[in-house]
Protein backbone atom coordinates (compact mmCIF):
# COMPACT_ATOMS: atom_id res chain seq x y z
CA UNK A 1 0.00 0.00 0.00
CA UNK A 2 2.65 2.36 0.67
CA UNK A 3 4.84 1.18 -2.21
CA UNK A 4 1.69 2.48 -4.75
CA UNK A 5 1.67 5.98 -3.25
CA UNK A 6 4.97 7.11 -2.84
CA UNK A 7 6.18 10.41 -3.37
CA UNK A 8 8.21 11.07 -6.71
CA UNK A 9 11.59 9.95 -6.52
CA UNK A 10 11.21 7.28 -3.64
CA UNK A 11 11.71 4.01 -4.52
CA UNK A 12 11.15 0.94 -3.28
CA UNK A 13 14.57 -0.13 -1.90
CA UNK A 14 14.39 3.35 0.32
CA UNK A 15 11.23 2.26 1.18
CA UNK A 16 12.56 -1.15 2.41
CA UNK A 17 15.44 0.49 3.96
CA UNK A 18 13.50 2.52 5.65
CA UNK A 19 11.33 -0.62 7.01
CA UNK A 20 14.28 -2.47 7.75
CA UNK A 21 16.26 0.57 9.91
CA UNK A 22 12.85 1.26 11.66
CA UNK A 23 13.01 -2.89 12.86
CA UNK A 24 16.20 -3.08 13.83
CA UNK A 25 15.62 0.16 16.08
CA UNK A 26 12.38 -1.22 17.50
CA UNK A 27 14.10 -4.72 18.25
CA UNK A 28 17.09 -2.41 20.20
CA UNK A 29 14.24 -0.75 22.30
CA UNK A 30 12.61 -3.42 23.15
CA UNK A 31 15.57 -5.67 24.08
CA UNK A 32 16.46 -6.35 27.92
CA UNK A 33 19.82 -5.55 27.26
CA UNK A 34 19.92 -1.98 26.01
CA UNK A 35 17.35 -1.37 29.17
CA UNK A 36 20.21 -2.80 31.51
CA UNK A 37 22.20 -1.15 29.34
CA UNK A 38 20.79 2.42 29.47
CA UNK A 39 20.18 1.56 33.15
CA UNK A 40 23.53 1.02 34.06
CA UNK A 41 24.71 3.81 32.25
CA UNK A 42 21.47 6.54 33.50
CA UNK A 43 20.75 7.44 29.96
CA UNK A 44 16.77 8.50 29.78
CA UNK A 45 15.14 7.14 26.46
CA UNK A 46 13.95 11.02 25.85
CA UNK A 47 17.73 12.23 25.60
CA UNK A 48 19.69 12.87 22.51
CA UNK A 49 22.22 10.34 24.47
CA UNK A 50 19.94 8.01 23.85
CA UNK A 51 19.30 8.45 20.14
CA UNK A 52 23.36 8.26 20.09
CA UNK A 53 22.96 5.31 21.48
CA UNK A 54 20.83 3.42 19.69
CA UNK A 55 22.50 4.91 16.42
CA UNK A 56 25.65 3.60 17.57
CA UNK A 57 24.55 0.64 18.21
CA UNK A 58 22.91 0.12 15.20
CA UNK A 59 26.49 1.19 12.98
CA UNK A 60 28.00 -1.22 15.14
CA UNK A 61 25.56 -4.62 14.35
CA UNK A 62 26.22 -3.44 10.50
CA UNK A 63 29.59 -3.54 10.90
CA UNK A 64 29.78 -6.75 12.68
CA UNK A 65 27.70 -8.01 9.75
CA UNK A 66 29.94 -6.47 7.07
CA UNK A 67 32.61 -8.66 8.80
CA UNK A 68 30.92 -11.81 9.17
CA UNK A 69 29.91 -11.85 5.45
CA UNK A 70 34.00 -10.80 4.76
CA UNK A 71 34.82 -13.56 6.92
CA UNK A 72 32.95 -16.46 5.21
CA UNK A 73 33.63 -15.01 1.59
CA UNK A 74 37.50 -15.33 2.87
CA UNK A 75 36.47 -19.17 4.33
CA UNK A 76 35.16 -19.96 1.10
CA UNK A 77 37.99 -18.67 -1.35
CA UNK A 78 40.65 -20.79 1.53
CA UNK A 79 38.66 -23.99 0.94
CA UNK A 80 38.85 -23.67 -3.17
CA UNK A 81 42.46 -23.12 -2.46
CA UNK A 82 42.51 -26.18 -0.56
CA UNK A 83 41.31 -28.33 -2.92
CA UNK A 84 43.03 -27.10 -5.94
CA UNK A 85 46.21 -27.72 -3.66
CA UNK A 86 45.00 -31.24 -2.53
CA UNK A 87 43.81 -32.31 -5.98
CA UNK A 88 46.86 -30.59 -7.38
CA UNK A 89 48.61 -32.18 -10.69
CA UNK A 90 51.72 -31.05 -11.55
CA UNK A 91 51.56 -29.39 -15.10
CA UNK A 92 47.95 -28.49 -14.52
CA UNK A 93 48.40 -25.31 -12.82
CA UNK A 94 51.56 -22.94 -13.78
CA UNK A 95 50.85 -20.71 -10.47
CA UNK A 96 50.70 -23.78 -8.31
CA UNK A 97 53.52 -25.44 -10.68
CA UNK A 98 55.72 -22.33 -9.88
CA UNK A 99 55.12 -21.98 -6.23
CA UNK A 100 55.92 -25.97 -5.58
CA UNK A 101 59.09 -25.33 -7.41
CA UNK A 102 59.96 -22.61 -4.89
CA UNK A 103 59.30 -24.56 -1.92
CA UNK A 104 61.22 -27.62 -3.14
CA UNK A 105 63.75 -25.29 -3.82
CA UNK A 106 63.82 -23.67 -0.49
CA UNK A 107 64.03 -26.64 1.35
CA UNK A 108 66.27 -28.83 -0.88
CA UNK A 109 68.75 -25.88 -0.21
CA UNK A 110 68.54 -26.27 3.30
CA UNK A 111 68.73 -29.79 3.83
Amino acid sequence: MVKENKPEGVTNEMIEADKQLASKVWALNQSEITSQNLEGLHIDKKSDTYKRYINNAILWSEKESEQRKDTQESVDLLKLLQDEVLNYKEGENDVLDAAIAKIKDTYTKEA
